[in-house]
């Protein structure tokens, strides 16, 4: 499960690249910086990754998650921080939902 959420979020980032002046470098994919300190993400770049990542993850697994939450948002790690961290928490929310 985790390798198919790692592959929907490199797909969604690299999707996001296209409409980027500066892309995220998904070379080594988990490390690849997203959001805060050094990430190549501003707020609304992480809007659009998020919408479309929900997206991915509706279409090829069939559940529905809201990443932009309270929970996401007041955590001391930030799970957008590389798509390694956005990966583990998407499959953390996946595993609490009832698939279809």
């Amino acid at each position: 499960m985790k390798d198919k959420i790692t592959a929907i979020v490199v797909e969604s980032v690299e999707e996001l690249n296209a409409t980027l002046d500066n892309e995220v470098d998904t070379t080594f994919a988990e490390k690849a910086l997203l959001y805060g300190g050094n990430g190549m993400l501003d707020s609304i770049a992480l809007v659009s990754l998020i919408v479309i990542v929900e997206e991915k993850i509706q279409d090829e697994l069939g559940v529905d998650i809201i990443l932009a939450n309270e929970k996401a948002m007041s955590q001391r790690h930030s799970p957008f921080l590389t798509i390694g961290t956005l990966s583990n928490y998407i499959k953390t929310l996946v595993e609490k939902e009832p698939h279809d």
